[in-house]
């Protein structure tokens, strides 16, 4: 039987994701005739069982939250893997780039923003630039100190559900950014991102470099060096502000210096990470539909796993019936 708890319940969704992502990459590999770099990949997903393991071992030894956090920590990190190499896949379907669109959006959006006065005022300023690529970067740092502290006051519930909001937004964003993928304002507008700082300069530079690497007629492996942030359209850095900022909003002492760090870590992203503001709209929206899915009444798997049972019952009695 599937277990009742909050924490189980959202535990059993980011590992169903997990397994869709799994079966979604090999299917696209094969349809595409590509192949997965399994070098790297095998070693990863080895040390991460390991991770797993030690961490059940703690869990039976008495060192319960040390072993929620661990584990937590490890499913996060596997989604994240799994995610990228996704998007890596979804890259390489070459639909035509829409940042004219979103351009034009952001005219409409945003009048007042110049990017070539953007990065030159950035230019002028370069201690407010390395503060911004602080905030930019702290999406490494923060989803697992969160789970940390989660799990460290006996909340572990929040971990997962924290991860689920996480791996469904991620999952969306990539969704939509294979449908509508973009090169990023900088690109568009042929600006120096280097002007603005060396984080924007690489995160541009990386975007094109990627980009044009998988949708190459001659790609025909997809490996750790094709992975990178490629997504311009839901913006994922304005996604992870909001479920952050929730996040740490639990947690009574953290509320307000987080809020201020990841509302910056929103506004940043659009030097450091070259995002349209509608990029920055859609990422919220992504979010608050994760949040919204999440926040739901527990996910009543075990329900479902009965009515799909009794309905497959009813199915076999109706064939036997007939005959």
């Amino acid at each position: 039987m599937i277990a009742r708890t909050p924490a189980a319940q959202h535990a059993l969704a980011v590992g169903i994701m997990g397994l869709g992502l799994i079966v979604a990459l090999i299917r696209g590999c094969s349809s595409r005739n590509l192949l997965l770099d399994t070098g790297d990949l095998v070693t990863t997903i080895s040390f991460l069982a390991f991770v797993a393991a030690a961490a059940w071992c703690l869990f039976k030894r008495g060192y319960a939250r040390l072993a929620s956090a661990i584990l937590a920590m490890t499913a996060l990190f596997t989604i994240i893997l799994l995610i990228l190499l996704e998007i890596a896949l979804l890259a390489t379907h070459g639909q035509p780039f829409v940042d004219a669109l979103l351009a034009r959006a952001d005219a409409v959006i945003a009048p007042w923003l110049d990017w070539p006065a953007l990065a030159l005022w950035f230019s002028r300023h370069p201690i407010t630039a390395r503060l911004c690529e602080w905030v930019y970067h702290s999406l490494a740092w923060q989803p697992f100190l969160l789970i940390a502290v989660f799990c460290g006051s006996r909340r572990p519930q929040e971990s997962w559900r924290f991860i689920g909001m996480w791996a469904l937004s991620l999952m969306i964003c990539a969704m939509v950014f294979a449908l509508y993928p973009g090169v990023g304002a900088y690109a568009f507008h042929h600006v120096n991102a280097s002007l603005v700082s060396a984080t924007s300069a690489t995160v541009s530079s990386d975007q094109l470099r990627l980009l044009a690497k998988l949708r190459a007629p001659s790609l025909t492996m997809i490996g750790n060096d094709c992975l990178g942030g490629m997504i311009t359209f839901p913006s994922f850095h304005a996604a992870a502000s909001v479920l952050l900022a929730r996040g740490y909003w639990r947690i009574r002492g953290l509320r307000w210096p987080f809020a201020a760090l990841n509302l910056t870590m929103l506004a940043a992203a659009i030097p450091m990470g070259g995002h349209y503001v509608a990029d920055l709209l859609a990422g919220v929206a992504v979010a608050a539909f994760a949040i919204a899915v999440f926040d739901s009444p527990p996910l009543r798997l075990d329900a479902l796993a009965r009515r799909a049972a009794q309905y497959g019952k009813l199915r076999a009695g109706d064939l036997l019936s007939a005959r």
